[in-house]
């Protein structure tokens, strides 16, 4: 009889260790519990054998192996004591002089020389002190998240491992020195019911965290504990069969070899059939998991093969309403998935958190161990569920249900869904860019052929306008005629330069940009240029005012057509401001190694729906020009490997800024 209860005392905890471990193996403290209750399970098995032969207990557990399994066992349970429920790691100087405290008790239980003496004393030199301190860092992690939901957990541990701990030191501190009966009868009770009440109360404490309910951590152990008993029970109907029919020594060797691999082919066999398993076996007595599973499937159908968002969106939150037996789950959208009426929004620190931590959920009661700002980010949310929608470290948005009435069953249901639904709108936005992409090919096709043909036709104007203007010089200069009719030659060759500068433009832009790149100091260009410049600045009564940044590295430019680039963003300002403005040339460190330059003006700024333009070719609000000053100069920056943007304010200005790389380690001399 006691063999069978240590057996099944035994599978109970090698179920409920993997159970929990299986519920989050990368947590501390489920790796802690999951092995001292492996170590437990096993010394279960050793008191199942011993009953077997019929000896007795008391012979066995006053030994040093049942006091060292205790204590490498009593070291896991202070890990787990100092991890719980923050996942935090001992610090060094915490477990360093633990171990050599468990290390230097191992060594005296382990000698000849001190055994004798120190065994029947081990409890009061070690398992006390270990009880204590394990006590004392569960109140310190009580006391952090005393008044939260999470502080229920805490204390059913210290319940737990005070039952535990008070058996034991009841049964070898006191029951040892009444009486042979009195000790066996306690030691019975130490390890069966002690151990018993032990692993349940803190197995439920750890998944209970996990947000497991009853109910699920019942059916869990069901399915274990019968794939165990089964193996076991197997195990032992081979062995009987082989040790009572095999006679020849050699045929019963190899036969217990292979009876050896029944568990390793349970599990080859049983890993396909697994899920099925939990669904026929856990269904019935979990209800619930199996609505979850149900309501899992509707929802994946329901958006398999859509394309319409906001049905998907529909379909889950349905989905996690019903399951979570609510009406309160919503969908924040994230910064990937910006859609008009698709708020309220995931707040900045949130999305920034979700997009750069491995996390399935975030819960509005366990907010400990988050960032200060994502912290109070999620309880301004008001949601006790936060499951974010995101791929590849792109966060879309994000489930969130304020439903108190959470499991295990409604995060995964949510996981799930979350994640078909990000692997969705990651379909989705792909194919929005590729969309997109195809219209500006399509764009930039047209333009370029437009390109070809103004150029053709520019090409074929040049050489004959050329021709005019030449002749209209010589005419003007042999002409004796009134000043009045001159002036018509005056501007017959105005109108004649501003159209041969169009044509060059156009050819410019045509023909591909050919650099003589050199290291210069970018202040050297902007100063060169403002003196040619001036000028035309003095005619237009405008002034320039340059400023210059503290070390700017050098650059590899070619200082000719850079000039022109700034030149082009200075006629445009000076074009863009009123008489007397006064124009700024600017020129600073920026992030990455890279250069700016940038170029503002007071002026009437550009309109919003203009920006978007500004550098398409061709396009101008101006009714003298051609439409390719910007897009020269987007050209040229690019063909140096720098970037030009803008900002734009109607009534207050524009400023272009030019990014270039810099040169490493390059620095310009100052001024």
């Amino acid at each position: 009889m006691l063999a069978f209860l240590f057996t099944g005392i035994a599978i109970l905890g090698f179920s409920l260790g993997a159970l929990v471990l299986r519920s989050d193996p990368a947590r501390r403290d489920s790796r802690f519990f999951a092995m001292a209750v492996f170590l437990d399970a096993i010394m279960a098995l050793v008191n199942a054998a011993v009953a077997i032969k019929g000896n007795n207990l008391t012979d066995l557990h006053p030994s040093y192996y049942s006091a060292a399994t205790g204590m490498v066992a009593t070291y896991l349970i202070t890990e787990l004591a100092y991890s719980f429920p923050f996942n935090e790691s001992m610090p060094r100087r915490l477990r360093v002089p633990l171990l050599l405290y468990v290390a230097l008790n191992l060594l005296l239980g382990g000698l000849p020389a001190t055994r004798h003496w120190y065994l029947p004393k081990c409890n009061l030199f070690f398992f006390l002190p270990s009880y204590l301190l394990t006590l004392r860092l569960l109140y310190r992690n009580y006391r952090r998240v005393r008044g939260e939901r999470d502080a229920a957990g805490i204390p059913i541990v210290m319940l737990a491992l005070v039952f535990r701990w008070t058996s034991s030191l009841v049964t070898y501190l006191i029951a040892a020195r009444i009486s042979p009966t009195a000790f066996s009868w306690a030691l019975h009770f130490e390890v069966t019911v002690a151990a018993l009440v032990g692993y349940l109360l803190v197995g439920y404490a750890l998944l209970r965290y996990r947000l497991f309910r009853v109910r699920g951590v019942v059916a869990e152990v069901v399915l274990y504990g019968g794939a165990l008993l089964a193996v076991v029970g197997l195990l032992v109907v081979a062995v009987d069969s082989v040790m009572r029919h095999v006679v020849d020594p050699f045929f019963q060797r190899m036969l217990l070899v292979a009876v050896a691999t029944i568990p390793v082919l349970f599990i080859v066999v049983a890993r396909p059939l697994l899920l099925r398993m939990q669904w026929a076996i856990l269904g019935p007595i979990d209800p619930r998991r199996a609505l979850a599973r149900e309501v899992s499937e509707r929802a994946l159908r329901a958006t398999e093969g859509e394309v319409d968002i906001d049905a998907m969106l529909r379909a889950c939150l349905e989905a996690l309403n019903e399951v979570t037996r609510c009406g309160h789950a919503r969908f924040l959208s994230g910064p990937a998935w910006p859609l008009e009426g698709s708020g309220p929004f995931l707040s900045e620190p949130i999305a920034s958190y979700l997009s750069s931590a491995h996390v399935t959920h975030l819960l509005g009661a366990k907010t400990h161990g988050l960032p200060d700002e994502v912290a109070a980010a999620l309880r301004e949310t008001g949601a006790e569920l936060l499951v974010p929608v995101a791929q590849g470290g792109v966060v879309y948005g994000a489930f969130a249900t304020s439903c108190a009435d959470l499991d295990r069953e409604a995060v995964s249901l949510a996981e799930t869904v979350a994640h078909h639904l990000a692997l969705k709108m990651e379909n989705y936005a792909l194919f929005a860019r590729m969309i997109r992409m195809k219209r500006e090919l399509d764009e930039a096709q047209r333009l370029a052929t437009l390109g070809k043909f103004a150029a053709a036709i520019a090409h074929d104007i040049r050489t004959p306008l050329t021709s005019v203007q030449m002749n209209v010089q010589m005419l003007r200069g042999k002409a004796q005629l009134p000043p009045d009719d001159m002036e018509c030659f005056d501007i017959a060759l105005h109108e004649l330069r501003r159209l041969n500068e169009h044509v060059t433009e156009i050819l410019d832009y045509a023909k591909p940009v050919q650099l003589t790149k050199t290291p210069v100091d970018l202040r050297d260009v902007v100063e060169d240029a403002a003196r040619t410049f001036e000028p035309l600045l003095s005619e237009r009564s405008a002034w320039l005012a340059k400023e210059h940044g503290e070390g700017l590295p050098q650059v590899i430019v070619d200082p000719h057509r850079l000039r022109q680039v700034l030149w082009n963003l200075l006629d445009n300002a000076t074009k863009a401001s009123p008489k007397g403005a006064s124009i700024t040339v600017r020129t600073r460190c920026a992030d990455g190694g890279k250069v700016a330059l940038e170029v503002a003006d007071p002026g009437k700024g550009i309109p919003e729906e203009h920006l978007p333009r500004i550098f398409e070719p061709f396009f101008t609000t101006r009714p003298d020009g051609t439409g390719l000053g910007l897009a020269i100069v987007q050209k040229v920056i690019r063909a140096h490997g720098g970037e030009v943007f803008v900002r734009s304010t109607v009534g207050h200005g524009s400023t272009f800024t030019i990014l270039l790389p810099g040169v490493p380690g390059g620095h310009a001399l100052p001024l």
